[in-house]
């Protein structure tokens, strides 16, 4: 029976499944990723009690910081979800993360999301009285997407 692949430290598990990046100060995850991009740790010992792979950002951060605390994430401050230099990341919670990705203009919304319309078109459809089902069609766009425009639930930043 052949044996199996000799098993790695953890040190040197991180160093062949990381790049820096100069430029950046990033230090890129180039081991396994999800479909998000962000860097999974895939050593047995590491899978969590959902049999899925720990994201290895968290984990690094664990390894340097100690537990994350219920109900807090790790942010990045570099934006790349792939980074896991310790000095890129930081605690917090949901709504900090999100008050990021707001001031740093890395929300999708307006044409910046895959879209039909344009801030142009949001302005037609506010002014036309027609009915709702007219204003659609010509628009190619759905009855609720209309209403919520004109209601704005949705492209909120068009005046």
């Amino acid at each position: 029976m052949k044996p199996g692949p000799k098993p790695v430290s953890w040190d040197e598990y991180v160093e062949r499944s990381t790049c820096y990046e100069a430029l950046t100060g990033c230090l890129l995850w180039i081991g396994p990723r999800n479909g998000k991009g962000y860097g999974e740790v895939r050593l047995r010992a590491a899978r969590s009690d959902s049999g899925t792979a720990p994201l290895a950002h968290r984990t690094l951060w664990e390894k340097s910081h100690g537990p994350i605390p219920h109900g807090m994430m790790i942010r990045h401050h570099c934006d790349n979800p792939s980074c896991v230099n310790i000095s890129h990341l930081a605690i917090g919670t949901n709504d900090d993360n999100v008050a990021d990705m707001w001031a740093r203009n890395r929300a999708s919304h307006g044409e910046r999301h895959a879209t039909k319309l344009t801030a142009a078109a949001v302005v037609s459809i506010r002014s036309d009285a027609r009915p709702l089902r007219l204003i659609a069609a010509d628009h190619g766009v759905c009855i609720p997407m209309v209403s919520m425009i004109k209601n704005r639930k949705c492209w909120r930043h068009v005046p």
